[in-house]
């Protein structure tokens, strides 16, 4: 790929992924955000946060179907506005949602295990954030494509979150999943396509 291409592509993918943040700034300055505000700003960050991790996740499997490699480009920044987007709903979540009341906080841990869960695929996104960067990627070698593969884990308990969360409605937690499942099928047939050296280089 072209470096201006590429380039391009990547500053298109930024501008995209900070939109939904601008649009959300806008509706909290414009007293837009219904009757619960709070509520509103933990579920949108949360849910921008789950789509750009997924977004992620289809990088690869698009360079699979396609043969193109203009899908890799994204897939770093892709993950660390996802990285953004959840760990400023964590943020929403502890300063808005809870008033940052220790007990208010240690309440709803308690009364709410999902909590739990999306705080677990947090921790565990902090260092495949550390590590995106090239020096990190020959620093650890294939200890990173192992450490990076914890995405997988993390996508799981962002479902299992969100899946917990809906109480009425399960449409996004059935769009959702049917994409991941769709995402792994890829991620597994062209294992079984490709030699294993060549799927080592390739499969983070």
């Amino acid at each position: 790929m072209a470096v201006p291409t590429r380039n391009f592509v990547k500053a298109t993918a930024h501008l995209s992924c900070g939109v939904p943040l601008i649009w959300l700034s806008l509706d909290v300055l414009g007293s837009d955000l219904g009757p619960d505000p709070a509520e509103a700003v933990v579920r949108r960050l949360g849910f921008w946060g789950i789509t750009l991790l997924w977004c992620c996740l289809a990088m690869t499997p698009l360079r699979h179907i396609t043969g193109q490699s203009i899908w890799i480009a994204c897939r770093r920044l892709l993950g660390l506005w996802a990285f953004t987007y959840i760990s400023l709903h964590l943020s929403a979540f502890l300063l808005f949602w809870s008033g940052a009341d220790t007990d208010v906080i240690a309440e709803e841990f308690v009364k709410r295990p999902y909590i739990a869960l999306g705080l677990a695929g947090w921790i565990l996104m902090i260092p495949l954030a550390a590590t995106s960067t090239q020096n990190a990627r020959r620093t650890l070698g294939k200890r990173w494509l192992q450490l990076h593969r914890l995405v997988h884990v993390i996508a799981l308990l962002g479902l299992s979150h969100l899946i917990w969360i809906e109480k009425l409605d399960y449409s996004k937690s059935i769009t959702f999943s049917i994409i991941l499942i769709f995402l792994f099928f890829i991620r597994v047939r062209a294992r079984q396509r490709k030699p294993p050296s060549i799927e080592c280089a390739s499969s983070a």
